[in-house]
């Protein structure tokens, strides 16, 4: 009986340790995403164009970075079962997270 005890509680620890290891790097992987965005637009304050394309720049910046954010999500919730026919693929899924100004972007660059 104390060696099945034993064996379910660490189980149950190695579990809980893998599930908090996961969240931890989806955050790490989030904070990068939003420093590599930051930078990008803070690199837009020295440039030479036009005002209004560095401000259509920086606003498609975000909205694709809250799309791949969005994807990558949902690869990570629906896991394993993601090639099974009768699941829809995960980029559809994606959409209905909730994004940042998704009609923003033009259909044709949505459909590539």
């Amino acid at each position: 009986n104390f060696l099945i005890g034993f064996l379910v509680v660490f189980r149950a620890q190695q579990a809980y340790s893998r599930f908090w290891e996961g969240c931890t790097a989806i955050y790490t992987m989030q904070g990068e995403w939003f420093d590599a965005t930051s930078a990008l637009i803070a690199f837009c304050k020295g440039s030479s164009a036009l005002k209004r394309d560095v401000m259509l720049f920086q606003h498609t910046l975000v909205r694709l970075v809250s799309m791949l954010n969005a994807c990558v999500l949902m690869e990570l919730s629906v896991g394993f079962d993601c090639h099974q026919s009768n699941t829809l693929p995960a980029t559809k899924r994606a959409l209905e997270l909730e994004l940042i100004d998704a009609e923003g972007i033009d259909s044709q660059s949505l459909l590539s």
